[in-house]
């Protein structure tokens, strides 16, 4: 922990992440994010609720997450 409560990171924790890579859900991540981004350049209000919680269930299903897993995320 850093001052106010932050983390810092180093090389050796990130590492040790469990980052999983799909090239076609990383596709349609980005493409869901250039929407988003492109909507909220338009009008900053916009909601995107429904794109953001498409951009959730893709990485969900990327890291097999089940539906208690996911509740727990939204706590």
């Amino acid at each position: 922990h850093l001052n106010g409560g932050a983390f810092g990171f180093d090389t050796p924790s990130i590492k040790e992440l469990p980052i999983k890579i799909d090239k076609q859900i990383e596709d349609k991540i980005v493409s869901l994010v250039s929407k988003i981004i492109a909507i909220k350049q338009s009008n900053s209000a916009s909601n995107t609720i429904d794109l953001e919680k498409q951009i959730d269930n893709l990485v969900n299903a990327l890291y097999e997450l089940t539906e208690e897993e996911t509740k727990q995320l939204t706590v």
